[in-house]
């Protein structure tokens, strides 16, 4: 089966088509395809996700989602894949320098599912309609950024193209339990001091779902000609 996640109904909303959506239940879409909300952030998304693994250890995760972009040669409502992704908040603030969880020897940067402190997206041969899209270096925080100071020394330590708030717990989840995933994100914003009159989330939604249903269509074909 094929389960597409999103942390919100908000940004499934083009693909519900009218459906009454729960958090942390599943909803049928079509034949072999389903739907999950899961929450905002990564403990909600671990915490359903891991969930429904373990009861339905033969599915295939789509986690779809708006992000802000560091880059900005991503451009607004742009589709892209999340390459590589890691937990860029969990540490400690050193009087205003930042130690991650590797840094203090809380994790091994090279311990499954890391490697030198980040988490790789490797399934490209089951969602081969990925290869249309953008590849980005993602990180997940518990807040969006929103200041100048933050957002420097996340892009010194990083470099990072998006951001988002749940990719991280979906690689996290999926790599341990040996379940095939992608992330896909939209992008509504830059990661800028925060300017809400800058963001097109409907623009970036629309792309989502969109692009979403080529996922879907693709999964269902494949199903079709088994």
């Amino acid at each position: 089966m094929l389960l597409i996640t999103a942390a919100t109904k908000y940004e499934i909303e083009h693909i519900t088509k009218g459906l009454s959506l729960e958090q942390g239940v599943i909803t049928p879409l079509k034949p072999g395809v389903s739907l999950l909300v899961t929450g905002v952030g990564a403990v909600p998304t671990a915490f359903y996700l891991t969930k429904m693994l373990a009861n339905e250890p033969k599915l295939s995760v789509v986690n779809i989602g708006v992000a802000g972009a560091y880059a900005r040669d991503v451009e607004l409502g742009s589709v892209v894949i999340v390459q590589r992704d890691t937990f860029a908040d969990y540490g400690a603030d050193d009087k205003g320098s930042f130690l991650s969880q590797f840094d203090l020897g809380l994790a091994n940067p090279n311990t499954f599912p890391y490697q030198n402190g980040w988490m790789y997206w490797k399934h490209q041969d089951l969602f081969s309609v990925a290869d249309k899209f953008q590849r980005v270096a993602g990180i997940t925080l518990a807040k969006a950024s929103g200041s100048e100071a933050e957002i420097s020394q996340l892009i010194e330590r990083y470099s990072p193209q998006v951001e988002t708030m749940e990719c991280a717990s979906v690689f996290y989840t999926c790599l341990l339990m040996n379940v095939p995933f992608v992330c896909i994100r939209s992008i509504s914003n830059w990661v800028e001091p925060r300017n809400k009159e800058r963001w097109n989330l409907p623009l970036a939604v629309a792309n989502l779902c969109s692009v979403a249903e080529e996922f879907i269509d693709c999964y269902s074909q494949n199903l079709h000609n088994r």
